[in-house]
């Protein structure tokens, strides 16, 4: 998925019209663009990628926009592809729960009380997923996965939690000092 600042500077930069402003939610053909917005920013020059974009939205159904003699763009393959990404995300809805009794309202994986967050973060960093799993014995690997999922499309709000243990040091070693007689 894109990542919400890449969204905001598609909407900014009106290469994506967002229709409706008294709502977040985008509709298909909108998310159909964000999808070419992803896909083509690496390539093309932003006066490009929105005449394609326009003209794709312009014509939803379209399979192919043909933007010049040397310039085709495959929109039935991204459509594709955003198909199976929205698949994907409703299956991590479905693996996520929330409840104000468990973890405070954090969304957790659902069955545990795992922060989905925490384990996103893992994956993010690198973590490998054999360590995850040892780290949560109660996760299935796909569980990880859709964690990760919906913590892209979810991120926390606000400003991060400080963490209780983050000023903590990591060691201490008391040294004494021998009088100097």
């Amino acid at each position: 998925g894109l990542k919400v600042k890449t969204v905001h500077k598609a909407v900014e930069n009106e290469i994506v019209e967002v229709s409706r402003a008294d709502r977040p939610a985008l509709s298909a053909n909108e998310l159909l663009c964000l999808q070419l917005e992803g896909e083509l920013a690496e390539y093309l020059p932003l006066s490009v990628r929105r005449r394609v974009i326009r003209g794709v939205a312009g014509q939803p159904r379209i399979a192919r926009f043909r933007a010049s003699d040397v310039l085709v763009v495959e929109v039935a393959s991204a459509r594709r592809r955003l198909a199976s990404s929205l698949r994907k995300l409703h299956l991590a809805r479905r693996a996520v729960t929330t409840d104000p009794d468990v973890m405070g309202g954090e969304p957790v994986v659902k069955g545990t009380r795992v922060p989905v967050h925490a384990v996103a973060c893992m994956v993010e960093q690198g973590t490998p997923m054999s360590d995850i799993l040892a780290g949560y014995p109660s996760l299935s690997a796909e569980q990880v996965e859709l964690a990760a999922v919906y913590a892209c499309a979810y991120p926390p709000r606000g400003r991060p939690k400080k963490q209780p243990w983050a000023d903590t040091p990591v060691r201490t070693t008391k040294v004494t000092l021998d009088d100097p007689k």
